[in-house]
């Protein structure tokens, strides 16, 4: 089996996909999104997420630095390492939640010191769908890299 379905990329002769439905991850993605997406709202909302501004600031922080480190893991890797697999196999799934959050976020930096309610809010679920499907697409990337 090829480690990415569309593209017919060969991994090596000994190492397989681990990934038994290619759509799992952006299922599991979508539906982390969501929910994230819907408990920061509310808690938004409600008036118990005080500081947005800082999240924002986080999460474009933990945006960027996947960006650096999946170049760094891409780059440094062999072109048949498990990792470069892993990355090929979820690269879909991780550049939309990467360049989501980075993007989201650098507008949510400069939009939450002014008080633009609706677009606010808009901006912060983008932001936390974006966040959770990039944490997702992490965590199977990982799975995959490790497990043979």
């Amino acid at each position: 089996m090829l480690c990415n379905y569309d593209n017919n990329i060969d991994c090596g002769s000994r190492r397989t996909c681990n990934n038994v439905m290619p759509g799992l991850m952006a299922l599991v993605g979508i539906i982390a999104g969501i929910v994230f997406t819907v408990v920061t709202l509310l808690l938004f909302n409600a008036g118990l997420l005080t500081l947005p501004y800082v999240g924002a600031a986080v999460m474009l922080g933990v945006g960027v630095a996947a960006l650096i480190t999946l170049l760094a893991a891409v780059i440094t890797r062999g072109e048949r390492s498990r990792a470069v697999c892993a990355v090929r196999q979820n690269s879909g799934g991780l550049f939309f939640g990467i360049i989501g959050t980075i993007l989201s976020g650098i507008l949510a930096v400069s939009v939450f010191p002014f008080d633009l309610a609706a677009f606010t809010l808009i901006i912060l679920g983008i932001l936390s769908f974006c966040f959770a499907f990039m944490i997702t697409a992490i965590l199977f990337t990982v799975r995959s890299a490790v497990s043979e």
